[in-house]
Protein backbone atom coordinates (compact mmCIF):
# COMPACT_ATOMS: atom_id res chain seq x y z
CA UNK A 1 0.00 0.00 0.00
CA UNK A 2 1.25 3.26 -1.00
CA UNK A 3 0.98 6.69 1.25
CA UNK A 4 2.25 10.15 0.24
CA UNK A 5 5.03 11.56 2.45
CA UNK A 6 2.65 14.20 3.26
CA UNK A 7 0.73 10.95 5.05
CA UNK A 8 3.16 9.09 6.48
CA UNK A 9 3.20 10.53 10.50
CA UNK A 10 -0.64 11.21 11.33
CA UNK A 11 -0.13 13.03 15.13
CA UNK A 12 -2.86 14.19 18.05
CA UNK A 13 -2.44 15.50 21.29
CA UNK A 14 -4.87 13.64 23.42
CA UNK A 15 -5.89 14.36 26.92
CA UNK A 16 -3.25 14.49 29.60
CA UNK A 17 -0.72 14.78 27.70
CA UNK A 18 -0.49 12.13 25.81
CA UNK A 19 1.28 12.09 22.14
CA UNK A 20 -0.41 9.77 19.81
CA UNK A 21 1.83 8.48 16.77
CA UNK A 22 0.44 6.30 13.96
CA UNK A 23 3.67 4.31 12.24
CA UNK A 24 2.95 4.01 8.94
CA UNK A 25 4.35 1.60 6.99
CA UNK A 26 7.47 2.47 4.96
CA UNK A 27 11.19 2.98 6.68
CA UNK A 28 10.95 6.83 6.07
CA UNK A 29 7.93 7.15 8.24
CA UNK A 30 8.77 4.09 10.85
CA UNK A 31 11.94 6.23 11.49
CA UNK A 32 10.22 9.74 11.34
CA UNK A 33 7.46 8.08 13.75
CA UNK A 34 10.33 7.08 16.44
CA UNK A 35 11.78 10.63 16.75
CA UNK A 36 8.73 12.24 16.97
CA UNK A 37 7.90 9.91 20.05
CA UNK A 38 11.36 10.52 21.16
CA UNK A 39 11.02 14.06 21.00
CA UNK A 40 7.46 13.94 23.32
CA UNK A 41 9.06 11.79 25.65
CA UNK A 42 11.64 14.52 25.92
CA UNK A 43 9.17 16.87 26.47
CA UNK A 44 7.40 15.26 28.94
CA UNK A 45 4.41 13.39 27.30
CA UNK A 46 3.44 10.20 27.33
CA UNK A 47 3.18 8.54 24.39
CA UNK A 48 0.79 5.78 22.26
CA UNK A 49 2.15 4.54 19.69
CA UNK A 50 -0.50 2.77 16.54
CA UNK A 51 1.31 0.04 14.94
CA UNK A 52 -1.76 -1.29 12.87
CA UNK A 53 -0.40 -0.20 9.67
CA UNK A 54 2.49 -1.86 9.27
CA UNK A 55 2.65 -4.67 7.24
CA UNK A 56 2.92 -8.48 9.28
CA UNK A 57 6.11 -10.19 9.61
CA UNK A 58 7.44 -12.45 6.65
CA UNK A 59 5.38 -9.78 4.15
CA UNK A 60 7.33 -8.67 1.10
CA UNK A 61 9.58 -5.87 0.90
CA UNK A 62 9.52 -4.48 -2.78
CA UNK A 63 13.08 -3.53 -4.09
CA UNK A 64 14.92 -5.60 -1.77
CA UNK A 65 13.37 -8.91 -2.05
CA UNK A 66 13.08 -9.60 1.39
CA UNK A 67 10.31 -9.76 4.15
CA UNK A 68 9.46 -7.38 6.65
CA UNK A 69 10.45 -8.33 10.30
CA UNK A 70 6.91 -6.96 11.59
CA UNK A 71 5.70 -4.66 13.87
CA UNK A 72 6.52 -6.59 17.16
CA UNK A 73 9.82 -5.95 15.95
CA UNK A 74 9.77 -2.35 15.36
CA UNK A 75 8.13 -1.70 18.74
CA UNK A 76 10.55 -3.42 20.62
CA UNK A 77 13.66 -2.50 18.74
CA UNK A 78 12.81 1.01 17.56
CA UNK A 79 10.11 2.94 19.88
CA UNK A 80 11.10 1.16 23.21
CA UNK A 81 14.91 1.26 22.33
CA UNK A 82 14.44 5.21 21.30
CA UNK A 83 12.21 5.92 24.32
CA UNK A 84 15.19 4.36 26.92
CA UNK A 85 17.32 7.06 24.83
CA UNK A 86 15.05 9.78 25.43
CA UNK A 87 15.13 8.49 28.74
CA UNK A 88 18.83 9.09 29.44
CA UNK A 89 17.86 13.00 28.09
CA UNK A 90 18.65 12.28 24.19
CA UNK A 91 21.19 13.52 22.01
CA UNK A 92 22.20 16.67 24.71
CA UNK A 93 23.01 13.96 27.78
CA UNK A 94 22.81 10.00 26.47
CA UNK A 95 26.36 10.57 25.19
CA UNK A 96 27.77 8.52 22.15
CA UNK A 97 27.77 4.78 23.49
CA UNK A 98 24.35 4.91 24.94
CA UNK A 99 23.17 6.75 21.41
CA UNK A 100 24.67 3.61 19.61
CA UNK A 101 22.89 1.08 22.20
CA UNK A 102 20.00 2.82 21.87
CA UNK A 103 19.46 3.62 18.91
CA UNK A 104 21.38 2.95 15.98
CA UNK A 105 22.25 -0.82 16.97
CA UNK A 106 18.43 -1.40 17.45
CA UNK A 107 18.13 0.14 13.98
CA UNK A 108 20.31 -2.08 12.26
CA UNK A 109 18.76 -5.23 14.01
CA UNK A 110 15.27 -4.17 12.57
CA UNK A 111 16.18 -3.59 9.03
CA UNK A 112 17.20 -6.92 7.28
CA UNK A 113 20.12 -5.72 5.15
CA UNK A 114 19.46 -6.72 1.54
CA UNK A 115 15.83 -8.22 2.63
CA UNK A 116 17.54 -11.37 4.04
CA UNK A 117 19.42 -10.46 7.22
CA UNK A 118 20.12 -8.06 9.80
CA UNK A 119 22.37 -4.75 8.86
CA UNK A 120 26.04 -4.84 10.24
CA UNK A 121 27.83 -1.21 10.58
CA UNK A 122 31.12 0.20 12.11
CA UNK A 123 30.98 2.63 14.84
CA UNK A 124 34.13 4.84 15.61
CA UNK A 125 35.12 7.08 18.32
CA UNK A 126 38.14 9.40 18.36
CA UNK A 127 40.73 8.66 20.98
CA UNK A 128 40.55 12.70 21.91
CA UNK A 129 37.16 12.52 23.06
CA UNK A 130 35.92 13.03 26.21
CA UNK A 131 34.08 9.87 26.37
CA UNK A 132 36.63 7.30 24.81
CA UNK A 133 36.86 5.63 28.02
CA UNK A 134 33.49 4.82 28.12
CA UNK A 135 33.68 3.44 24.54
CA UNK A 136 36.33 1.36 25.00
CA UNK A 137 34.25 -0.63 27.66
CA UNK A 138 30.99 -0.56 25.80
CA UNK A 139 31.26 -4.61 24.41
CA UNK A 140 32.31 -5.91 27.67
CA UNK A 141 29.92 -8.40 27.67
CA UNK A 142 28.73 -7.27 31.85
CA UNK A 143 27.79 -3.95 29.88
CA UNK A 144 26.21 -6.08 27.18
CA UNK A 145 23.82 -8.09 29.62
CA UNK A 146 23.00 -5.25 31.54
CA UNK A 147 22.56 -2.72 29.09
CA UNK A 148 22.19 -3.81 26.38
CA UNK A 149 23.17 -5.41 22.84
CA UNK A 150 25.21 -3.89 20.48
CA UNK A 151 26.58 -6.63 18.51
CA UNK A 152 25.33 -5.27 15.29
CA UNK A 153 28.04 -3.14 15.07
CA UNK A 154 32.01 -3.21 15.46
CA UNK A 155 33.56 -0.89 17.36
CA UNK A 156 36.94 0.74 16.86
CA UNK A 157 38.62 3.82 18.42
CA UNK A 158 40.48 6.29 15.88
CA UNK A 159 44.15 7.32 16.50
CA UNK A 160 46.30 9.34 15.42
CA UNK A 161 50.14 9.28 15.10
CA UNK A 162 50.24 12.06 17.94
CA UNK A 163 48.06 9.74 20.40
CA UNK A 164 50.61 6.84 19.92
CA UNK A 165 54.01 8.94 19.87
CA UNK A 166 52.94 9.82 23.20
CA UNK A 167 51.66 6.37 24.50
CA UNK A 168 54.95 5.02 23.35
CA UNK A 169 56.56 7.70 25.30
CA UNK A 170 54.31 8.24 28.27
CA UNK A 171 53.54 4.00 28.70
CA UNK A 172 49.96 5.77 29.29
CA UNK A 173 47.44 3.83 30.21
CA UNK A 174 44.90 4.29 27.46
CA UNK A 175 46.32 2.05 24.92
CA UNK A 176 46.68 -0.98 27.88
CA UNK A 177 42.94 -0.70 28.67
CA UNK A 178 41.97 -1.07 24.88
CA UNK A 179 44.52 -3.97 24.75
CA UNK A 180 43.00 -5.49 27.95
CA UNK A 181 39.44 -5.19 26.39
CA UNK A 182 40.20 -6.29 22.79
CA UNK A 183 41.61 -9.44 24.12
CA UNK A 184 38.69 -10.05 26.80
CA UNK A 185 36.03 -9.70 23.55
CA UNK A 186 37.60 -8.80 20.47
CA UNK A 187 36.71 -5.58 19.91
CA UNK A 188 37.65 -2.00 20.59
CA UNK A 189 39.83 -2.29 17.15
CA UNK A 190 41.61 0.56 16.35
CA UNK A 191 41.73 2.30 13.46
CA UNK A 192 45.20 4.28 12.72
CA UNK A 193 43.59 7.40 10.79
CA UNK A 194 46.51 9.53 9.90
CA UNK A 195 48.00 6.26 8.39
CA UNK A 196 44.82 5.35 6.25
CA UNK A 197 44.49 8.73 5.30
CA UNK A 198 48.42 9.58 4.07
CA UNK A 199 48.06 6.92 1.48
CA UNK A 200 44.40 7.90 0.29
CA UNK A 201 45.00 8.28 -2.96
CA UNK A 202 40.92 9.86 -2.87
CA UNK A 203 41.78 12.16 -0.12
CA UNK A 204 41.57 15.09 -2.34
CA UNK A 205 39.19 14.97 -3.85
CA UNK A 206 36.71 13.13 -1.24
CA UNK A 207 38.03 13.60 1.89
CA UNK A 208 39.92 11.71 5.07
CA UNK A 209 38.62 8.63 5.22
CA UNK A 210 36.80 7.91 8.47
CA UNK A 211 36.44 4.42 9.37
CA UNK A 212 36.52 1.01 7.45
CA UNK A 213 34.56 -1.72 6.40
CA UNK A 214 32.83 -3.44 9.18
CA UNK A 215 32.57 -6.86 7.86
CA UNK A 216 36.81 -6.11 6.01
Amino acid sequence: KGYRVARFVERSQAPGGVQVVQVPDSVEGIWDSAGQAAMALLAGRDVLVDLSLLRPVGSPVRGSGGTSSGPASFAVEIFDNFAIWAGLGGAEHAGPVATLRYVFAPTLRAIRQGGTRRGAGMATISITHPDVADFITAKDLERERDEGDISTFNISVLVTDDFMRRESQTRGGVLWEIAQHAWATGEPGLIYIDRINEHNPMRGALGDIKSTNPCG
